[in-house]
């Protein structure tokens, strides 16, 4: 029996598993600390990949004795962010063709991310991919991040499907983790800003994929 044989839903990913998008979060917070006169910690990156939009701010706020708001850090990442998915963010391979093949089997798909659901969408639109989606999943919307199972649960049941019959797609092991804790099958997709996690996610993962290009439903 195959891995997607009993699969009747599927959670997606956007960043890194949908969009090639990742690279920019390696600059955007590092250059907005620079413009203030701060200079950002070697672990930064890492600190801020399981935070949502808000989060991400109050943390920079906290560790970094900023001045402004939480909100005011988060418009200004989000203004920077606006162009990004708005204008320049690519599709990886195969990730149409996967959708296509997905919908034509009658599988309810979703999009749940720590991106800002404005910026998802337009992003989406975008690229030609957001009729594929019955909704899309914001962990600043939802209150919750993906370090919690409750989020992975919460999107499951609004698809009506179970966790064993629900597969997740993700490129982030934290997220990967949450997921399998929850009871998801998880395809892990390889991705650039993710590779020191290679060995683990291959680990936790039902299965890792270097693409979706050629996946095998």
């Amino acid at each position: 029996m195959s891995l997607m044989s009993a699969i009747r839903g599927a959670i997606f990913d956007m960043d890194g598993t949908l969009l090639d998008s990742m690279p920019i979060y390696e600059t955007l917070v590092p250059d907005l600390l620079k413009s203030m006169g701060r200079e950002p910690r070697a672990d930064l990156y890492e600190a801020l990949r399981p935070l949502s939009g808000l989060q991400v701010a109050e943390y920079l706020r906290r560790e970094y004795g900023l001045t402004e708001t939480a909100r005011e850090l988060r418009d200004a990442l989000d203004r920077r962010l606006e162009r990004f998915y708005g204008e320049v963010a690519p599709l990886k391979a195969g990730v149409e063709d996967l959708l296509k093949t997905l919908a034509t089997q009658g599988v309810k798909m979703c999009v749940a991310t720590a991106t800002a659901r404005y910026l998802t969408e337009s992003a989406m639109r975008r690229v030609g991919i957001m009729r594929y989606f019955t909704r899309v999943y914001s962990c600043a919307e939802e209150g919750v991040g993906k370090d919690d199972t409750a989020f992975f649960l919460r999107v499951a049941r609004d698809l009506g499907t179970a966790p064993a019959e629900t597969v997740v797609f993700e490129d982030a092991l934290h997220a990967a983790e949450t997921a399998k804790r929850a009871g998801f099958v998880v395809v892990a997709v390889h991705d650039k800003s993710a590779e020191r996690h290679r060995t683990r996610l291959q680990e936790v993962a039902d299965a890792y994929v270097e693409s979706l290009e050629g996946f095998e439903v």
